[in-house]
């Protein structure tokens, strides 16, 4: 059985309710997101990597801590709500992530070349 999630959406007294799976990636599915990606804006490095079975980020010297799978490409910080949407190349390859949490949007990290 695969994990579901629940959005609601619309006014007022029009509320919708929308079930959907969420992603269940491979591990080689998860590889290709492993890397460091790099923000010249913020001079930082987010250091991505697959710890059993699931996506990992390390930042700083903080512990990693796991991402879940959210859309194909998207992947969220349960502890922070921080978001982290991957961005692919014309040949389909991850080239980006950016960052959306709290007031932050759109923080564009470069996938570095090692």
């Amino acid at each position: 059985m695969c994990p579901v999630a629940i959005r609601m959406s619309g006014k007022a007294n029009h509320k919708a309710l929308t079930w959907r799976e969420l992603p269940v990636p491979s591990q080689p599915e998860l590889s290709q997101y492993a890397g460091t990606y790099q923000s010249d804006e913020l001079q930082a490095k987010h250091k991505f990597a697959v710890k059993d079975g699931k996506l990992t980020l390390a930042l700083n010297w903080q512990e990693p801590f796991a991402l879940a799978p959210s859309e194909r490409d998207e992947f969220q910080a349960a502890a922070t709500g921080a978001s982290f949407v991957f961005q692919r190349d014309a040949r389909g390859h991850v080239a980006a992530v950016d960052v959306f949490a709290r007031r932050v949007r759109n923080i564009g990290f470069t996938r570095s070349a090692n």
